[in-house]
């Protein structure tokens, strides 16, 4: 193998390198992004619920025991 042999075949072996590299890369980005989005979801779920939460507390904190039903009713 001659020296521009060799120096060919190490320039396709860096360039397959680098599309393999970008491959993985592009998978990763997606992980990333989907990820993301998922947290975002989480994040607005659990605002909801804490939304939810206080609104039950102040219901609770707001009700007097004269306006319950006794438990045989």
């Amino acid at each position: 193998m001659t020296n521009s042999d060799e120096l060919t075949q190490k320039i396709v072996n860096l360039e397959s390198l680098i599309a393999h590299v970008q491959y993985e890369l592009e998978q990763l980005n997606a992980v990333v992004i989907e990820q993301n989005q998922k947290i975002d979801r989480l994040s607005s779920a659990q605002e909801k619920f804490e939304h939810r939460l206080e609104t039950l507390s102040e219901d609770l904190e707001q009700r007097s025991p004269e306006d319950e039903r006794p438990p045989h009713y």
